[in-house]
C-alpha cells in the first residue's frame, strides 16, 4: 500500500515555467555543473538564482583522504584514552593528552578543509 506525498501549499507549487536561452557551450557547463552537484539542470539554475548554498562536491581522492583521516583520528583518541589511564595510574609520559588533543584537532581542520566544509574547519 502507497503512502501518497501530502499536497503543497498553492504558493510552493512550482507550477511557473522561465524559458532561458543559452548557447550550446552554456548548456553543456550548466549541466556538468549541476551533474557534479548531483543536481537535475532546473535544480542546479533555481539554487543559484534564488541565493541557496550548494553543498560542495567533494572529488572522490579527497574523499578517501578523508576516510583515511578519520582512521587517524579513531587512532588518535585510543591514544589520548591510554594516555588518560596511564596519568590516572601514576605513570610517568613523554607525551601529554594536550598533545594529542591538539594533533586531534589539527586533523579535524584538515578534514573538513578535504571535504570542502571550510566553516567547520575554522
Amino acid at each position: 500500500m502507497e503512502v501518497a506525498r501530502p499536497r503543497l501549499k498553492a504558493e510552493e507549487v512550482r507550477s511557473e515555467i522561465l524559458p532561458v536561452r543559452l548557447s550550446p557551450v552554456e548548456l553543456a557547463e550548466v549541466c556538468r555543473k549541476a551533474s557534479a552537484a548531483g543536481l537535475r539542470p532546473s535544480e542546479y539554475m533555481r539554487g543559484l538564482a534564488l541565493g541557496h548554498r550548494l553543498a560542495p562536491t567533494v572529488p572522490p581522492v579527497n574523499v578517501e583522504t578523508y576516510r583515511e583521516l578519520v582512521k587517524i583520528g579513531v587512532n588518535l583518541n585510543q591514544l589520548a584514552r591510554a594516555i588518560n589511564t596511564a596519568v590516572k595510574a601514576g605513570e610517568r609520559l613523554e607525551i601529554s593528552a594536550e598533545d594529542v588533543q591538539s594533533v586531534s584537532r589539527l586533523l579535524s581542520r584538515v578534514g573538513a578543509e578535504v571535504v570542502g566544509n571550510d566553516r567547520q574547519a575554522e
